[in-house]
């Protein structure tokens, strides 16, 4: 995937995320990865996203890597409020955009998502984005 494309879309969801009082930490990438690209405090909230990009209207799970799944459970299961949200902002080739938090995702068992089927498992509470 093209790293400017990923940059642009993260740069994004931080702003949109500021917009709406939140104070957010951009993750840099490291060559061993990291499990989120971005954390936001505020609005009573603290969320944990990673950023995807899709040139297509179509999401490939093996996407989603073994230390982000890790990282996930363990942060939701280490503070199991609902005030805390992990999961994972999602922007397709007509640059729409969907979040989707993780424990709605790891139930699919298909190996590909379209954006239409992100959209429906997406709750109102997660407009944020």
């Amino acid at each position: 995937m093209n790293e400017k494309i990923g940059s642009d879309f993260e740069n994004y969801i931080v702003n949109r995320l500021r917009d709406k009082g939140f104070w957010v930490l951009r993750i840099p990438h490291s060559r061993n990865g990291q499990p989120f690209d971005i954390i936001a405090v505020g609005n009573e909230k603290v969320i944990a996203i990673d950023c995807k990009t899709c040139l297509t209207n179509r999401f490939y799970m093996s996407r989603i890597e073994e230390n982000q799944k890790t990282a996930m459970r363990f942060f939701k299961r280490s503070n199991p409020q609902e005030n805390i949200i992990v999961g994972f902002a999602f922007e397709f080739a007509d640059n729409s955009n969907v979040f989707v938090r993780y424990e709605k995702l790891k139930e699919w068992e298909k190996m590909t998502i379209t954006r239409e089927e992100l959209e429906m498992m997406k709750i109102e509470d997660d407009d944020f984005i």
